[in-house]
């Protein structure tokens, strides 16, 4: 496993000069509603097809089942079924959505009762342990790798990380160095001792990447490039979603409460200090802030770039959001994307839409991989907006709010991790802004 790094970064974007002086300076939106669907593939369809080799009719019609396949997925998550395990969209040999279970009863009404544009792809799995029973294992065996006390830290500083693979059947705990593992090897419970797998590398850990100087007509909004200095050369995050915060539904923006304050936007010629949070909260189970940025404009728009000749991308590109996906409605195999400041418009599918970036006592978060791009992520992109196509090239919904990623990492395997954007909701009086 390669080094993981909460994102933050140093080169300026893709787009620009290649001088690494010059500033990513934030462009103007264009009037809500003007982007209409020319047509175009979107590139989550294009993800697909570079993938799986899958034809365009193909990859669009999987695409256009996501979001079915998501709302199952909250039904069961949401359900009060002790014998659910786990749901997940499977891309080869064929296309399957498989659901499993820790019994061996008859899922015949079940199956009747899903949407029939999915329902023959549906397949029943019986497996060894419900998703209480894994969360209660996972929870035993990090205790006990622990020296019997409960991992309690804020996200991506947990020692070691306790995952379990609802395929095989087995846990993984990665640790950072092979010393560790030969330590804590001696600690796994004899009863489970033959599921469990050490992986040894690099884990991820935090890394750095009201306003002053605001003029009238600025603007912040998702994707947006800031820095900790007034310098192009500084480390950088993201800006994510925006938002209305308080019930005096203060215009707002997202991005990651390890990207240290004041950060500065650099817009139509001059600086922007972001100097204040309205809410911030970085734990086992969090890594957001909502930012305060005074009278500047926002709306629901996310700018992305695109930096390897996407052909059907228009660089750079706007993207209207309409709504969000619910952690629950979130499943392995699923196709996401996102706009980083380092990386722009990058692609992948979820690998584990339960892994412990904060150990098994916080809430799970979201990690991608399998990306046909050079690199899914890099330092920079912390805080940046996670998306879906919901069918269309133009308009997407909200999954999430990326946190960390790869560092000297690249290509098919490598990793991202996002915090679900339901997370920011109910921690925090606030709502997404978005276009009806």
């Amino acid at each position: 496993m390669k080094k993981l790094a909460i994102f933050t970064g140093v080169a300026a974007f893709a787009f620009t000069a290649a001088s690494a002086q010059q500033v990513a300076e934030a462009p103007t939106p264009p009037p809500l509603g003007t982007q209409t669907d020319d047509g175009g593939r979107n590139p989550a369809v294009t993800y697909l097809m570079q993938v799986y080799k899958l034809s365009e009719t193909e990859a669009a019609e999987r695409i256009a089942l996501q979001d079915e396949v998501g709302k199952l997925a909250e039904r069961l998550n949401n359900s009060d079924d002790p014998t659910f395990s786990d749901i997940e969209i499977q891309h080869e040999p064929t296309f399957k959505i498989i659901v499993s279970f820790a019994d061996k009863s008859d899922r015949k009404a079940f199956l009747q009762s899903v949407d029939p544009k999915i329902r023959r792809y549906v397949q029943i799995k019986q497996v060894k342990r419900s998703k209480s029973a894994r969360k209660g294992e996972m929870r035993r065996l990090e205790e006990s790798l622990n020296g019997g006390k409960r991992v309690d830290v804020r996200a991506g500083e947990a020692p070691f990380v306790v995952t379990y693979d609802n395929d095989e059947e087995i846990f993984t705990v990665y640790v950072p160095t092979n010393a560790m593992q030969e330590e804590l090897a001696a600690r796994v419970p004899s009863n489970i001792k033959s599921e469990v797998r050490f992986v040894a590398g690099a884990l991820p850990r935090p890394s750095q990447s009201g306003p002053e100087g605001v003029q009238p007509g600025d603007w912040a909004t998702a994707g947006y490039t800031i820095y900790p200095a007034k310098d192009p050369n500084s480390l950088r995050c993201t800006i994510g979603f925006s938002v209305r915060y308080g019930l005096a539904k203060k215009p707002a923006v997202l991005t990651s409460a390890h990207c240290n304050l004041p950060q500065h936007l650099y817009y139509n010629n001059h600086w922007i200090t972001l100097k204040s949070p309205l809410f911030k909260r970085w734990d086992s189970s969090h890594d957001f802030q909502i930012l305060d940025i005074g009278s500047m404009n926002t709306a629901s728009w996310v700018y992305a770039w695109e930096a390897e000749n996407i052909p059907e991308f228009t660089n750079p590109e706007w993207f209207e959001v309409t709504g969000m996906n619910s952690y629950a409605s979130q499943t392995e195999g699923t196709v996401v994307c996102k706009s980083g400041a380092k990386t722009g418009i990058t692609c992948g599918q979820i690998v584990d839409a339960d892994y412990p970036y904060g150990g098994t006592y916080g809430q799970p978060w979201i990690k991608v991989s399998k990306t046909y791009q050079s690199d899914i992520s890099q330092p920079g992109d912390s805080g940046g907006a996670w998306f879906v196509y919901p069918g269309s090239s133009q308009r997407v919904r909200a999954v999430g709010v990326h946190t960390a990623g790869p560092e000297g990492d690249a290509g098919f395997n490598s990793v991202a991790i996002y915090m679900p954007i339901d997370r920011v909701f109910k921690a925090a009086t606030a709502e997404l802004i978005t276009s009806p």
